[in-house]
Order: C-alpha cells, then structure tokens, then sequence
C-alpha cells in the first residue's frame, strides 16, 4: 500500500513474477532508496526492486533464508543500499548478508554465525545496524556485538542481563538498547560501556515499566519511542528539561499511601519528612529511607504523635516537631524525643508551626492557644505563651521573619498579623487580608516587596505601604494554578512553586510564569502544603502526590530545536494537482519535492503544513 499525502488516500500496487503474474501475498517493504527505489520482499522469501514512478519491477534478485527480520545496510549521505541483512530471532542461529552493488544488482549472498563456522560463535540475532563495512552492530540472545565485516572480526560488549533484543541510534555515539525483561539502556560507542535508562509513565508512576518495553525508536528530533506490552506505544521528549523525581519510600508497614507536611535537612544532609498522619522518615540524600519515627514502632524514639504539622531543625541541631498532640524536640546526639509542656506542666495541643528567629529565639503557633517561645528552665525546655487568642476564632499557623523584630502571623485561613518583635514581646503594628491560605513567604532582597503563597495566587505586597492594595499573579497572568502548597527562592531570586496542577516558576524581574508538566520530570501535578526545602547544594526539594521533585535550577535548560516542519499539503491554482513530481528524482512524496516546474497559467501556488513537536505528552 502506498499513501498519498496530497489527497489523504491509499493506493494499492503488486510486484510481478518472472512471467509477469501478479504476486498476490506475502508482501514486506524492506528499503525505500532516494524516493523512487523499492526494495520488496515478496512470494516465497524472494527479493525484488520496485520502480516507483514507472510502476514496474525486476524480476527476483535472491532469496532469503531468513525472514523474521530483515536490516537493510546503507550509506548514510547517499543512501545508496550495500546490504541486506537477514536473522531468524530465537528461530535460528545465523546472520544472513546480501551484498548490493553501485548497479543494485546482488553480487553476494553469505551467512555467519550458524554454527558451520569452527572459529566462529553461534548467534541467535534480533537486531542489525549497519554504520560502516567495520561496524556492523548486533543485538542477540548472547549478548552485544559489534562485528568487523571488512576483516570478518567479532567483538563482544557486555551488558550484565546479556539478552539485548532491539537497538535504535541515538546521535553519532549512542545506541539505546532494549531488553524486554529488563528495560531500556544508554551503550556508548566511544567506550563501550552500558548505562541503565530507567522509565515511567507519567500518568502512572508506580506502574514498573521497565519490565515491558520491547522496540525503541529514536526519531532524530528528541523523542524516544518505545513499543510497550500494555500500554501500546509510549513516548518520551528526551531533550525536554527534566528534574529528578524520587517516587515515595515505603513506611515501615510497606504502604506509600501518606501525605508529606514538612521538609527539613539536619547537619549530616539528611532530609526529615514529616506527613499528615503516618510519623516521620528521613530520607538519605538519593530518597533512601534510613529510619522511620512512628508511635507504633517498637523502640524507644518515644515519638509522641503520628499527625506531623511542623518540623524545625534549630541552629543547634535539636529537632522539633509540633503534632497534634503537642510539642515534642529531639536534642542534637540523643535518640529519644522529649515532651515540651507549658509552664503549667501541659500539653499544648495542636501545634501548628515553628520557626526561628534571626535572634535565635524559638516561636510555635497553636490552632486553640496562641502563639508560645519556647525557653529553657532547668536544664527542661518549655513553651511559654506570649499571644493568646482573642476570641475562639482566632488560630495560627504559619509564623514568618522578614526583618529582625519583623513579625507576620496567620491568623485563621486569610489574616495576616504584622508584629514587631521586642524585649521578647509581640506588638502588633498591622494586619491584612491574603487572598487565601498562606503557605510561603519570600523577601526581596532590598527588604522592600513580601511575596506571599496563598491559595489564592501569588501575592506581592508593598512592605513600605501595608495600606496600598496588593498584587495578586493568578492564572490569567499565566500561573498554572493559582492554588499555591509551597514557595522556594533560587539563588537568582526567582521563585519556584509547587501548586494544585504543576510547578510553576516566577522570574521575579519580568513578572512572568513558566509552568512545567509531567513530561518534565514532575512527580505529580498536585503538590502538597509546606512540603519544600533548600538542599546545602541549593537544589529544590518540593513533595507531592507520587513522591519528590528536586529541581537543580542551573540545569534546566530548554528546548533549542525548532519543530519539524511536515509539508501536508500543496496547491495550484487553489486545487490539488495531478500527477505532481521533482523533476530531477521525479519523486511523488511531498516532503521530497525539491525542484517543481509549472506552466505560466498555475500562478498560485499555496502550502500547506504543520509544526510536529512531540516534547509535552501531556
């Protein structure tokens, strides 16, 4: 069947016998050279050379032995054909070699590898690529090979599973291999060495896809595709920016089924997660589990709550968490978390933040009890309250330092209180109302502009005027949600937030978005409240749905390919013509057409075409 872009149809031709019958079946194209040349397999495994424009062809050249799979070798610049190359997959052992000459007449049949040679290796093949007459690449049952054809030499590469069965080239000095029980790997020409390339579904990270990929194709312009058992074809844009994602650990009980609250890096690089209702783990710098802190685990952690709302590691290296049952801090060297009451020797419940001060002053909020600083009596740490709620209404939450003595306070879902912080004192100076729930702060660095995450958008506030109505980015100014869980700075300044539907990016001096998906990297589209944090390495470290993102932003580089320009379309006079062909290769397919000579009369000529950029599954 050939198909006819110019009028969206298929037409139907045959290859004729030696007596000029019609072949009725068994037809396989194996290599369209320069747009005009056919080649077939056809009838009984026979090889024949189709003439495309003058509909007609020879009579058979050869025949195959072979036929699961059939490699044409070729010259890249001219794509002149040289070879054909035959293997039977796990059926047979051999490699069966064709040789075409500058006339396309054949001019040699061989077969190696069969196991009639004695000084060569029996090869069960499933993949040939042809480079050059000394490197002709084979993937087989035994393993890697590339083999010497001009001195008939065979070199082996090893792989560790030794069961590669597909390859597709990857630039100059790349190969991307597949092993259908393994997955996907880098090869590197230059130096022959392997390395895993892992996959996912962006849709289903927790689906092992590894297991199921069969035949990857490399289509030369960034993406990788890959025929999978179960989900038919999968793609990937391999030259869209990515950030690492680290799935999420097992808990001690083996479920992955928590949400994070908080992130916080203690002095030996270690990341300490809280979540909504399942402890704390933390985490080695690859996302490795090295402990879980749990009520339900036996030992002697004494951990006093499994509903995690606040983690702060202090200048000391004493770790503090606020759960719903109260205060509770792990001093630096010791293993065994510690209560904190309040000067009356209770529980405060319902700790909802902590934060320290510039001073080295430490503050919690409670939702019932107001907001506490946390002293030292005795040897005993306890909470002493310095804010009392007002009215049952009143509740705090996030507790921010823009200056020193500079204080801002939630109070319920939207009420920003402004204090200043004195003789271990809160005065309050101000207040207003966000836009939604408040889950991040950034201070410019001339102290002058407070941005604010809120479940509302992206708030910027004019420090110097608190009475001057604030700007709020949403989505009409290009955010991806403007239901924002959490706010981190770069060193550039630019913010980076984790939303409801995405990562978005904030270049602060423009005042402009750019939204990442899936098909970047993400774990997840939906990001979780307050679970983010800045690695010593100044990577982004942001929680979510499916597990963590770590965002690198130096090496986020973008796109620089334009789209493939595909021809669709082309028109004389505002109708399709017949019989349209170059002139000089008199090929018929539109994306050949180079040279194209009309009457005078056909003065209107029109294109059509479209713009493929395969970078965004989403």
């Amino acid at each position: 069947m050939r198909y006819n872009q110019s009028s969206d149809d298929f037409s139907r031709f045959y290859v004729k016998d030696e007596y000029d019958r019609v072949i009725q079946n068994t037809y396989q194209a194996l290599f369209l050279e320069k747009d005009t040349i056919l080649w077939v397999l056809a009838r009984d495994k026979e090889l024949f050379r189709y003439d495309i424009c003058s509909d007609r062809n020879t009579p058979p050249l050869d025949s195959f032995l072979f036929d699961i799979d059939i490699f044409p070798g070729y010259d890249k610049e001219s794509r002149r054909l040289k070879y054909f190359f035959g293997v039977d997959g796990s059926k047979s052992p051999g490699l069966e070699i064709i040789s075409i000459d500058d006339k396309r007449s054949v001019t040699g049949h061989e077969l190696y590898f069969d196991g009639h040679a004695s000084n060569s290796p029996i090869l069960n093949i499933h993949t040939v690529f042809y480079d050059n007459d000394t490197a002709v690449w084979l993937a087989a049952n035994s393993g890697f090979f590339r083999f010497d054809l001009q001195h008939n030499k065979l070199e082996s590469f090893l792989l560790g599973t030794e069961t590669p069965k597909k390859i597709t080239p990857f630039g100059e000095s790349r190969f991307i291999l597949s092993d259908f029980k393994n997955g996907l790997f880098w090869f590197n020409k230059r130096n022959g060495k392997f390395t895993k390339l892992f996959a996912g579904l962006v849709d289903d990270p927790d689906t092992d896809l590894n297991v199921l990929l069969k035949q990857p194709y490399y289509d030369g312009s960034g993406t990788l595709w890959v025929e999978n058992n179960d989900a038919g074809c999968v793609f990937a844009a391999l030259n869209k920016p990515k950030f690492k994602s680290l799935p999420k650990a097992n808990l001690f009980n083996g479920s992955k089924n928590y949400e994070f609250r908080n992130f916080v890096v203690d002095h030996s690089g270690r990341i300490w997660c809280g979540t909504f209702d399942d402890g704390i783990l933390v985490l080695d710098r690859y996302g490795r589990v090295t402990r879980s802190f749990h009520p339900d685990l036996a030992g002697d952690d004494h951990l006093i709550d499994k509903e995690i709302y606040s983690l702060l590691i202090d200048k000391n290296g004493n770790i503090w968490i606020g759960t719903a049952k109260g205060l509770a801090v792990l001093p630096a060297g010791r293993s065994r978390f510690q209560a904190v009451f309040n000067e009356k020797g209770k529980a405060v419940k319902s700790v909802s933040f902590l934060c320290q001060l510039n001073n080295g002053d430490l503050m919690a909020s409670s939702l019932r009890d107001g907001i506490f600083r946390i002293e030292k009596n005795n040897a005993k740490f306890q909470m002493k309250q310095i804010l009392p709620p007002e009215n049952d209404s009143d509740f705090f939450t996030y507790i921010y330092e823009s200056r020193p003595g500079e204080v801002y306070i939630l109070n319920g879902y939207s009420e920003l209180i402004v204090f200043r912080y004195e003789d271990r004192k809160l005065f309050q100076n101000g207040k207003f109302s966000a836009p939604g729930l408040v889950n991040g702060f950034y201070e410019d660095i001339n102290h002058k502009t407070l941005w604010i995450a809120t479940e509302g958008g992206l708030v910027k506030m004019d420090k110097t005027d608190l009475k001057a109505n604030p700007v709020v980015f949403t989505e009409r100014n290009g955010l991806k949600s403007k239901l924002i869980r959490s706010l981190l700075s770069d060193k550039e300044g630019n913010l980076w937030m984790g939303t409801t539907n995405g990562l978005s990016k904030f270049i602060v001096n423009e005042e402009r978005f750019i939204n990442f998906t899936l098909a970047d990297g993400i774990q997840s589209t939906q990001f979780d409240a307050l679970a983010a944090m800045k690695y010593s390495d100044n990577s982004l470290w942001f929680g979510g749905n499916n597990g963590i993102t770590i965002v690198e932003p130096d090496q986020i580089h973008f796109l620089q390919e334009p789209p493939i320009v595909q021809l669709t379309d082309i028109r004389i006079n505002d109708l399709p013509p017949e019989g349209l062909q170059d002139e000089i290769t008199w090929a018929t397919n539109l994306t050949e057409l180079k040279n194209i000579h009309r009457t005078y009369d056909d003065n209107t000529l029109s294109f059509g075409f479209v713009a493929i950029d395969y970078s965004d599954p989403t």
